[in-house]
């Protein structure tokens, strides 16, 4: 069976800078970048810069071989990173994306001393984001819902910033499945497309195991205070596989977070709401 896992590696710089005094600084050129205030394609504008270089694309079971194809264009400019870490307000990280299917080998992520010793030097994250996909070639039968809910989903919530109204569109397994929703529904979907829309992205942690999930639901602990116009506030939201798991927890959750209202509702990973847009009253 061949194997399907991929990973990529690239460092990033990201916060309130200029790229152009970056590139000036390390005399070297991005392979991304934008400023402050650049437009998106949905034509939102960019609230931080960002900076990157290094992208490796050789996937090696010791991802450790990547951070350091990566890491070996700015070896000798640490003292340059500091001086820049030192006169802009920058934050480094070391990105790493793996994406493993079930059944194939497991990659290692730990990262060699060399590349622990450029981080302490230059005082850069590591950011692991990881994805599990189900795998069809493999024997074990496993569902997608099943491989992702140990790892992160996310939430895409579109803002009409003229009403501050807001639309949960759907949870998805992927950030980018995610970023592309958004920007469908501001290019495409009524009333997103005519109003001035703006999204976000939150991310979700599952908790709990179990799989008993056949139909990719998942279950949410939604507690929430009113205030007396009638508005909801002090929202706390906690996600689980099965409806048993959340009514199980939610006795618990109670006691933790003082809410006046709570409640159990269930979505669909990868269902889009909203799809025929909406018009104001």
């Amino acid at each position: 069976m061949k194997e399907r896992n991929t990973c990529y590696t690239y460092f990033r710089i990201g916060g309130y800078f200029d790229p152009d005094k970056i590139s000036e600084i390390l005399k070297l050129q991005p392979e991304e970048s934008w400023k402050i205030g650049d437009e998106r394609q949905n034509g939102t504008k960019y609230e931080t810069a960002l900076w990157t270089i290094g992208r490796c694309d050789d996937y090696d079971f010791e991802i450790e071989k990547q951070m350091e194809k990566t890491i070996s264009v700015l070896q000798d400019k640490i003292d340059l990173l500091n001086r820049i870490k030192e006169e802009y307000d920058v934050t480094y990280f070391l990105e790493i994306v793996p994406k493993v299917y079930v059944g194939e080998s497991t990659p290692c992520l730990a990262p060699s001393l060399a590349v622990i010793d450029f981080c302490h030097a230059t005082r850069t994250k590591i950011d692991i984001d990881l994805y599990v996909y189900a795998n069809p070639e493999a024997n074990e039968q496993y569902t997608l819902f099943e491989t992702i809910m140990n790892q992160k989903l996310y939430s895409l919530i579109i803002t009409d910033t003229e009403t501050e109204e807001e639309f949960g569109i759907g949870i998805f397994p992927d950030e980018k499945e995610a970023i592309d929703t958004a920007e469908y529904y501001l290019r495409n979907v009524q009333g997103f497309n005519e109003y001035p829309c703006e999204y976000r992205i939150e991310t979700i942690d599952v908790i709990e195991e179990s799989k008993e999930n056949p139909d990719n639901e998942i279950w949410c602990v939604w507690g929430y205070n009113v205030t007396s116009d009638g508005d909801e506030t002090d929202n706390t939201e906690l996600f689980y596989r099965t409806k048993k798991e959340a009514e199980e927890a939610m006795p618990i959750i109670k006691e933790q977070y003082q809410r006046d209202n709570w409640e159990i509702y269930k979505n669909w990973i990868g269902r889009k709401n909203w799809t025929d847009g909406f018009t104001r009253a």
